[in-house]
Order: C-alpha cells, then sequence, then structure tokens
C-alpha cells in the first residue's frame, strides 16, 4: 500500500506540502481525516485533487480501473462519514464500490429486499454504531469475505463504540475481519489487499469461438487479392489475410486465412469460391481470447474520429484511431494520415485530464 496522509492535528500547510512531495514521486497521493482549511491548501498545489468533505478524505489516483466491487454498508445514515472514508480509499486504489444505506437491525427489511446486492459482491464492508449487530447477521446471510468498522455513534452504553468493537469480535459468524473504531480508512485498504490476491491470477478477457478458413492458391492473378481480401470481410469474416507459402514443385503462391463467426459459414463461404480460384479449402474451429474494447468518439480540428480502447482487468493497454476514419480525413485536408492519428491521441489525452480536474 502507498504511504498515506493522516492530516489531524498537522496544520494545514504541512499537510499540503507532504501531498505535494508524494505526489512528485507517484503521480498520486492519499490523505484522511482532510478539514476544509487543509483541503483549500493542498488545492492551492494540486487543484486536481478530489474532495470528499463528509469523508474527510483528499486524493489523486493514478490506479487503473479494476474488475472487482465492494460493497459499503451501513446500519444508519450516522454512520455515513465513516462509510465515506472507505469508499474513497477504495476508490483511490481503482475497485469499484456500491452502497446499501440504512439497513440497521431495527430496518432489516430493508436488508432482505437488497439480499442480490450481497451476492453480487466481491467483499462486503460494513458500517455499524449502537450495538453492531449488523455485521453478524450480513454474516449469515452469505459466505462473502466482510470487514466490519464500529462506529462512535451511539448513546452512552456504546462507549463511543467500544460496545459495537466488541460485539463484531465476538460474532458468532465466523471469518468477519474487524478494524478499529471509525477506520474506515482501514477497511478500505484491507478491502484492496483481498482484492489484489483474489484477482491476481485472473485475466479480464473476452472468449469466443470461430471458424479458421484455409486454402492454398497458386494461380490468381495477384491484383485481385485485395477485392478478394474485401468481399470476404463483407460477406462476414471478422478477419481476412494472405501469406505467401513455395508449394510442390517450387511453385509459388498464397495461404489465405480468414476467420468466420459459425453464424456467417455459408455466406462466406460462397464469396470465398466466387471471389477466388479455389476449389477446396480447409476449416477448423478455434479459440479466441481477446481484450474487452470500448470505442469513444473523439473531437478534432480535423472533424471527429472514432477511438478503440482496449483494457485489460481495467487498465488501458492500447488507444487505437479508426484507420479508414483517419485515412478519409488526411486525404480530405490534404495531411499524413500519422499527423492524424497523432492529433486524436493528443485530444483524448487532454480529455482524460480535463475529466480528472
Amino acid at each position: 500500500s502507498p504511504e498515506v496522509i493522516f492530516c489531524e492535528n498537522k496544520k494545514p500547510e504541512e499537510s499540503a506540502q507532504i501531498a505535494k512531495t508524494l505526489y512528485s514521486r507517484n503521480k498520486e497521493f492519499l490523505a484522511t481525516r482532510v478539514d476544509p482549511k487543509t483541503f483549500k491548501a493542498i488545492k492551492k498545489y494540486l487543484p486536481q485533487t478530489k474532495y470528499n468533505s463528509d469523508g474527510r478524505v483528499a486524493f489523486i489516483s493514478n490506479a487503473p480501473r479494476k474488475n472487482g466491487k465492494v460493497l459499503v454498508v451501513t446500519a444508519g445514515s450516522s454512520d455515513l462519514p465513516v462509510a465515506k472514508e472507505a469508499i474513497c480509499t477504495i476508490e483511490f486504489f481503482g475497485w469499484k464500490t456500491e452502497t446499501l444505506l440504512d439497513v440497521g437491525v431495527a430496518g432489516l427489511g430493508r436488508l432482505i429486499k437488497s439480499i442480490d446486492k450481497l451476492a453480487n459482491a466481491d467483499i462486503i464492508i460494513v458500517v455499524a454504531g449502537m450495538d453492531g449487530a449488523l455485521p453478524s447477521i450480513i454474516g449469515g446471510l452469505t459466505y462473502k469475505p466482510i470487514i466490519a468498522v464500529p462506529t462512535s455513534i451511539g448513546y452512552g452504553a456504546s462507549f463511543s463504540g467500544l460496545a459495537p468493537l466488541l460485539t463484531m469480535l465476538s460474532a458468532c459468524s465466523p471469518g468477519i475481519t474487524v478494524v478499529n473504531i471509525d477506520n474506515g480508512f482501514g477497511a478500505g485498504v484491507a478491502a484492496n489487499a483481498i482484492l489484489n490476491l483474489a484477482k491476481k491470477e485472473t485475466l479480464d478477457t473476452q472468449k469466443d469461438a470461430v471458424l479458421k478458413i484455409e486454402m492454398n492458391i497458386d494461380d490468381m492473378e495477384p491484383k485481385l487479392y485485395d477485392l478478394f481480401i474485401r468481399e470476404t470481410i463483407k460477406s462476414g469474416a471478422v478477419d481476412s489475410y494472405i501469406s505467401p507459402i513455395r508449394g510442390k514443385k517450387g511453385r509459388v503462391g498464397i495461404k489465405f486465412t480468414a476467420l468466420v463467426p459459425v453464424k456467417n459459414k455459408e455466406a462466406v463461404l460462397k464469396s470465398i469460391f466466387k471471389y477466388s480460384t479455389s476449389i477446396g479449402l480447409r476449416i477448423e474451429k478455434i479459440d479466441r481470447e481477446k481484450l474487452k474494447r470500448k470505442f469513444e468518439k473523439v473531437k478534432t480540428k480535423y472533424g471527429e474520429v472514432t477511438l478503440k480502447n482496449s483494457f485489460l482487468n481495467g487498465q488501458v493497454m492500447t488507444s487505437s484511431p479508426e484507420y479508414e476514419e483517419c485515412r478519409k480525413i488526411a486525404s480530405k485536408n490534404r495531411v499524413p494520415i500519422k499527423k492524424i492519428m497523432n492529433e486524436v491521441l493528443r485530444e483524448w489525452e487532454a480529455l482524460l485530464v480535463k475529466q480528472q480536474q
């Protein structure tokens, strides 16, 4: 875990200087117990800082978005500041969060109605004061890891959080992890550590199966290759390409390969036999694994271009402007296509910086 600034009892300028130093080293920082004066001091040096006044957390994160979700549950609305400290900490590390609020023992009907949320979470953080019984109840409803956070909310006999702390430590439901009183930050760090271990070996990729159709051709005019490839893609192939080969008796030719969804098989075969000289081919079913993709529209001074982002476990691996769109714009504006593609990437990076501010 990264070094974190505990701002309580520090002077605002002192916390701000530490945040500035940490950011210069790591391009990120996390600060807890941040009051408005301290946030103002930090923002003077780091204007892009995010701040949650209820949770008293300030941060800048460069963590990639990750494929894991933490459900943060509160017994009552009074527990929300501690819950928000946990939420900000989790989001700093790049994980998704969801909330289930005000579902304590006085309102268990609301908890039962939302039981699907418990099933869909990877980890559950339960924040409760008063008698602190909620984590044990949730532990009896799910086998998911539970991190219990006692809060100082309650009347005199709760002893400023000691009573719920002892209740949680004495829970009958097995496997409940308990952190210190009002320590939403500690719960968030624990959730991050568990998720990092659980997700370490898992690749969040898309999997499917396609047909690989191949044939060798040595009697076709090379000038027809381009039309042949375009027509097979048009008829439903997801990819189509040729490779040079040397066949029997030293004859030079090409190996044609097409990757085809099963549902498009007949249409692609018809196109192959129509636009090539082939009289036979080979078909093999293969498994594919590929990165998840998301398409974004990016506005440039030359026009709008589609950008294809590829992700692995929530982190962007590649960003590629659509070639055909860039080619048309380059031709229209009489500029090199490389200049158009670089302009798209610059505008996209500028947009990301603006969104983080």
